[in-house]
């Protein structure tokens, strides 16, 4: 029984890392003629993609990003109940597919393991297994976005009050019956900041762009 369930998990798990690494921001640029890796930032992510082909694919391929993330995540939970295991073996399975589907978004086999940062597809695993949570990040997002006007900056807030809320929801249950969802949610938010490095970067340079900046040349990538 312990081996069928290593099986599951594991073959879980892998659909759900092919699943995020189908990099829908890369495929609607090439359906419109469009190398996305080779103008803007180079990143592979919606952010590159809306700068370069205009706000609406941007918003498509954000969309799409989150779906991929939401999809193994939900998946696995019916997986979990079909195979009868418990709350905690389903949540467990649940965050370790989210975690698949977000390493396949930054790491996808099909673009030689460079892809976007993680962002959309993270508020998609999110989502799903705390959706409290991810609304108040969101709103962090947006109005640190807002004020600041970095998307970057936005992106790690985002990243960072993931964790903290859900933590401040979830209270002693975050470390017993939820641990899957608490490591999973420190992990987006270690991966997000990492992902980000070269916006602070630029941003120390005094090169990063605000999202106001009108210079299409200016990269300030969120995802």
């Amino acid at each position: 029984m312990l081996r069928m369930s290593g099986t599951w998990t594991a073959l879980a798990v892998t659909i759900s890392y092919l699943v995020g690494a189908i990099p829908f921001a890369y495929l609607l640029g090439r359906w419109k003629g469009v190398d996305i890796r080779a103008q803007g930032s180079g990143n592979v992510g919606a952010t590159n993609l809306g700068r370069i082909l205009g706000r609406p694919y941007g918003i498509a391929s954000f969309a799409l990003d989150a779906l991929k993330g939401a999809i193994p995540v939900l998946g696995a939970g019916f997986l979990g109940e079909s195979l009868g295991w418990d709350p905690a073996g389903r949540r467990g399975l649940m965050s370790l597919c989210g975690a698949g589907a977000i390493a396949g978004h930054i790491w996808p086999v099909y673009l030689g393991f460079r892809g976007g940062k993680g962002v959309a597809t993270s508020i998609g695993v999110a989502g799903v297994l705390t959706w409290q949570a991810t609304f108040i990040a969101l709103v962090v997002w947006l109005i640190g976005t807002y004020l600041l006007r970095y998307v970057f900056v936005g992106s790690v807030l985002f990243a960072l009050a993931l964790p903290v809320s859900f933590l401040a929801l979830e209270g002693r249950r975050a470390w017993s019956e939820e641990m899957g969802v608490t490591l999973l949610l420190i992990g987006i938010c270690l991966i997000v900041a990492i992902r980000h490095r070269s916006n602070f970067r630029r941003f120390m340079a005094g090169e990063e762009g605000k999202t106001a900046a009108p210079d299409p040349e200016v990269t300030s990538d969120a995802e």
